[in-house]
C-alpha cells in the first residue's frame, strides 16, 4: 500500500498578526549580512576548487564540490544526500525517521526556483528565487525544529559555520571537514 505524501505549502511571508514560535539563531551574522557572507563563501570555495583544479560552473557544482570535500570517509549508515538535485515530474517521498533534507527541482532553464524539504513523513514544497536561498531554508529548519545534523550531513555544518557565522553549535566534524576547514581558512585569510 503506497501512502500519499502530505504536502505543506508555506506562505512566502508571515502576515502581520503571526509571530514566530522559535527565536532565530544567535549568530554574528544578521539577516542583511547573509548575502554578503554568501558571496564571500562562494569566492573562497571557488579559490579552493581552483587550487584543486576542479571546474565549477554554477552553484550546484559548488555544493557538490563542498559536499565531497567535507564528507565523512569512514563507513557509517548511508543516508540520502542532504541536498540533491532531481529532474522530476513527481513529488518526492520521505520516510519515517528521516533527517531533514532538500530535493532541488531543476527546470528547463537550469534555474532552481523550487524544491521539496523532506522530513519524517512530511513533504514541504518550497519556492525561492535561487538555489542558496533554498539551502538556507533547510538549515533554518534544523534550527526551528532544534535538531542536530547527522554526521553524514557535514555540508550543512560547514554552511552554518561560514554562512551564518554560528560557531557555537555543536556538531560532529569529520576529519575531512577539519582538513578542508584549514585549507579554506588558509585561502580566505
Amino acid at each position: 500500500m503506497t501512502r500519499k505524501p502530505q504536502i505543506i505549502h508555506l506562505p512566502t511571508q508571515l502576515n502581520a498578526t503571526s509571530t514566530p514560535r522559535v527565536q532565530p539563531p544567535k549568530t554574528r551574522c544578521g539577516p542583511g549580512a547573509v548575502r554578503t557572507e554568501l558571496e564571500s563563501l562562494k569566492e573562497g570555495l571557488m579559490r579552493c576548487a581552483e587550487q584543486d583544479e576542479h571546474v565549477i560552473t554554477d552553484d550546484t557544482d559548488l555544493l557538490i564540490y563542498l559536499a565531497a570535500k567535507v564528507a565523512v570517509s569512514k563507513r557509517i549508515k548511508k543516508l540520502h544526500a542532504a541536498i540533491s538535485v532531481a529532474d522530476v515530474t513527481f513529488i518526492p517521498k520521505s520516510s519515517a525517521k528521516e533527517a531533514p533534507r532538500l530535493v532541488l527541482i531543476r527546470h528547463e532553464s537550469s534555474e532552481y526556483r523550487n524544491g521539496f524539504l523532506l522530513f519524517n513523513i512530511l513533504t514541504i514544497e518550497l519556492h525561492k528565487d535561487n538555489l542558496m536561498e533554498l539551502v538556507l531554508l533547510l538549515i533554518q529548519c534544523y534550527y526551528a525544529w532544534d535538531l542536530t545534523y547527522p554526521i553524514q550531513y557535514q555540508i550543512l555544518g560547514f554552511l552554518q559555520l561560514y554562512l551564518l557565522k554560528d560557531s557555537d553549535s555543536d556538531f560532529k566534524k569529520s576529519a575531512n571537514f577539519l582538513r578542508f576547514q584549514r585549507k579554506y581558512d588558509d585561502i580566505t585569510h
